[in-house]
């Protein structure tokens, strides 16, 4: 198997080179490497060392240029002339050497042209003897490996309240010893590493900044797919974060998911600029990776009436997690039009100036928003002032159930009247998630096909296990019904049904077969007719999650206020920067990070921190003028 790329010119003269030109595309770049005016060179004197060091760089920036990296063991090879063959160790003055390749090079002492239409070819090395085969796997290869043995993101929370033997910091020091194994592992581990990265104190984000723009690779950055804002703000760090974010969503070319759910203080305004100008500098970055933002979530702390502007400028936009807010109407009096939007995921209903809330946020977010391809919503059915929300959201159904192939619904069990009142605004519905406590006995629909119930799993009177077409003869077309243990309701959230699909172990003649989700921190076991967390079967939830329990135990909000300013320990700048919580002696408590403010803050720290803006917009601007 061949690799071939097509390339410019690369001029190589007396060992030096003097201009370099590389197309991919319309796209051409060029560079002058300076030289002074009274340098002489004879041929003589030519270092051959220098010679091939110039190729190396031409090709160097022409794999650049396509963004093919990272490499495995491959054998690059130029035939220009039968002369002058050299050589080159994988040492650490070989470019090549990050990528873990073999690099042979042929090549004349004289003066060396290739064609515009020179074509440079890689192709697997053959194996050296002495290397394990582990060791000279494909890294594409070695990443899926590696992948599998991690727990996926949506099964780990980030919360930092969980301390440091939390799932998810396990399985991020388990990703961190993969980078460290050996040098064949390391790009591997690494890719997954960055894959997702969760900010969950502030000064994680400058850091982030700070090693992306100093990477000399600049392959760190290609591998951010989603990042996380989850940390407490205090108003004295927004100008911080502000400028670490922006630079950070520059640098990050290949970004797919968003999350931006910042922790703010209980004396800021209930409106987050940060989060706005968050949204808002998305749309300065060029418009190619404006469409490969699939997913966006915002949090408690953000209003979905002040970004449905900036999220109408994600044409590719799939997947959009927030709270029921009221839609200003546009100046033309149009509905926000989201045209890819697959996925809706209602996480509450947000309250008025007032306190309160009202079935308006339902209804001016049926009528001001189109969504022509929305299939999957999940609902809050919490109370609203004297009615039940589920009342409220009719207007909603009626104008996209038609549409819906998966409904979620939870908070607070429907009745079983209104149940089937609203099923019969989802005609074409297939799969069903309810609350516990919901009679499904009246339930009539001819398309449903699978039912999760949220329930204890130990409460085996909670579903109809067995028998399911004598039970409901008025669902011809269920297949399965599932209890969906509450247990992992914390940390995985209305996304459960979607991660482990009730399609799995449908094997009649395996009624009792199972599977297993392990992993570090991680035990979830999968049955035909339920789901549960092993190591917390036994932990009781309340049925009627109260709005500030359910954001407490979705993000942590009221957890991650004390973690911000006490600090533990140094970071890694090198890796995520947002694990190690070992020095849990220096934490600030709860209590105190209400006290926290701009006036409490040492002076040594507010001149760090101006030394540090002035950084930021310097680095900022750097990215401005590249991009």
């Amino acid at each position: 198997m061949t690799w071939t790329i097509s390339c410019g010119v690369v001029w190589v003269s007396n060992g030096l080179m003097k201009k370099r030109k590389v197309k991919t595309g319309k796209e051409a770049m060029e560079k002058m490497r300076p030289t002074s005016e009274n340098e002489t060179r004879s041929e003589a004197e030519d270092s051959e060392v220098e010679e091939d060091m110039g190729i190396l760089e031409g090709i160097f920036n022409v794999l650049h240029a396509r963004e093919i990296y990272p490499f495995s063991h491959f054998t690059i090879a130029i035939f220009r002339s039968p002369f002058g063959k050299q050589e080159l160790e994988d040492d650490a003055r070989n470019p090549f050497a990050l990528f873990q390749m073999s690099v042979t090079v042929f090549a004349s002492s004289s003066k060396l042209v290739m064609a515009e239409d020179a074509e440079i070819s890689f192709r697997p090395g053959y194996p050296n003897p002495n290397v394990p085969p582990a060791m000279t796997l494909p890294v594409e290869l070695i990443t899926d490996i590696f992948d599998s043995a991690c727990a996926p993101p949506s099964l780990l929370d980030p919360y930092l309240g969980s301390g440091p033997m939390s799932p998810w910091a396990q399985n991020l020091r388990f990703q961190k010893g993969l980078t460290v194994v050996c040098r064949a592992w390391s790009w591997a581990g690494r890719e997954l590493l960055y894959r997702d990265i969760a900010i969950r104190r502030p000064n994680q984000l400058p850091l982030l900044a700070h090693v992306l723009s100093n990477d000399s690779t600049s392959m760190l950055a290609p591998m951010v797919k989603k990042l996380r804002l989850l940390c407490f703000v205090l108003p004295s760090q927004h100008r911080v974060l502000d400028l670490s974010l922006s630079a950070v969503l520059l640098m990050c070319t290949r970004l797919m998911h968003l999350v931006l759910s910042p922790v703010l203080d209980e004396l800021q305004s209930s409106l987050p600029s940060m989060t706005r100008s968050a949204l808002t500098e998305l749309q300065s970055v060029p418009k190619a990776r404006r469409y490969m933002i699939t997913h966006i979530e915002l949090g408690t702390s953000a209003s979905l009436s002040h970004a449905i502007l900036e999220l109408m400028q994600f044409p590719n936009l799939t997947l959009l997690s927030c709270e029921v807010d009221n839609l200003p109407p546009t100046a033309d009096g149009e509905p926000y039009i989201l045209p890819q939007l697959e996925d809706l995921r209602l996480t509450g209903i947000r309250r008025s100036e007032g306190g309160t809330i009202s079935c308006n946020s339902y209804r001016s977010m049926a009528w001001g928003l189109t969504l022509p391809a929305l299939r999957k919503l999940s609902l809050p059915l919490g109370r609203v002032l004297t009615n039940p929300s589920h009342a409220c959201c009719k207007s909603f159904l009626r104008k996209y159930g038609s549409q819906l192939r998966y409904l979620a619904m939870y908070e607070v069990s429907p009745p079983s009247l209104l149940l089937c009142e609203l099923m019969r605004f989802c005609p074409n519905l297939e799969h069903l998630v309810v609350p516990s406590g919901v009679s499904l006995a009246s339930l009539n629909h001819r398309k449903i096909v699978w039912i999760d119930k949220l329930a204890h799993v130990w409460d085996r009177t909670a579903l109809f296990l067995d028998n399911l077409r004598d039970r409901f003869k008025t669902l011809p077309r269920l297949r399965r019904m599932r209890i969906l243990d509450y247990a992992l309701f914390p940390t995985v959230g209305m996304e459960l049904p979607l991660i482990i699909p009730p399609h799995l172990y449908m094997d009649p003649a395996e009624a009792d077969s199972q599977g297993m989700l392990l992993y570090p921190g991680v035990a979830v076991c999968v049955k035909k007719r339920e789901v549960c967390r092993l190591d917390m079967e036994c932990m009781r939830m309340q049925d009627d999650m109260g709005r500030q329990e359910f954001i407490r135990k979705w993000g942590g909000a009221k957890g991650e206020t004390g973690r911000d300013e006490g600090g533990e320990g140094q970071e890694e700048d090198e890796e995520n920067d947002d694990e190690d919580e070992d020095n849990d002696d220096n934490r600030s408590t709860e209590g105190e990070a209400s006290l926290l403010s701009e006036e409490t803050l040492p002076e040594v720290k507010m001149d760090e921190m101006d030394e540090n803006i002035e950084a930021l917009e310097a680095m900022l601007i750097s990215l401005q003028l590249c991009s």
